[in-house]
């Protein structure tokens, strides 16, 4: 019986988990962003700092909104909905391609390295990159991380490093 009661609390633990985290990548996203389902969630942290990418789906009416007029529909999405800091303050849209500055000491990239530390599957980061290698899809960055809208694909990722 005591196994029993250790596996059940372990297991209310791990789920308790996963709710706080999923609620908390979700309070990332603007308020005006609306998403069905969580594609992926992964990264890795240490004491301080993290990195790592969740990807969501978006709502229908979201996605449609974007297709027809998207960067209208994104001109309000800039603050997180659970954190009016300025560490949540989204810059302004921004369409593909997305220019890499590749100089090394810039923190204007290093958003972008969430998706490589998030381990997301293969197809699923190749998309990804495809979307910021081409035109159509829109990027917004913060302090630390940055949303990628893939309209395409009906998709919204944060990617943070940080």
């Amino acid at each position: 019986m005591r196994i029993f009661r250790i596996l059940l609390f372990t297991l209310v633990v791990a789920l308790a988990w996963r709710f706080w985290e999923l609620q908390s990548y979700v309070g990332v996203l603007p308020a005006s962003i609306e998403v069905t389902d969580t594609l992926a969630i992964d990264g890795q942290s240490g004491f301080r700092e993290g990195c790592g990418a969740a990807v969501f789906r978006l709502s229908k009416d979201t996605a449609e909104s974007i297709k027809k007029n998207p960067l209208a529909t994104l001109a309000n999405a800039r603050q997180a909905r659970n954190d009016g800091s300025a560490n949540h303050a989204f810059s302004e849209w921004i369409e593909t391609p997305h220019k890499v500055t590749d100089d090394g000491l810039s923190l204007k990239d290093r958003w972008l390295n969430g998706i490589h530390c998030a381990k997301l599957p293969g197809e699923l980061a190749s998309s990804i990159y495809r979307a910021l290698e081409a035109p159509g899809s829109y990027y917004a960055t913060d302090a630390e991380g940055g949303l990628i809208v893939i309209p395409e694909a009906d998709l919204i990722v944060f990617s943070y490093e940080g």
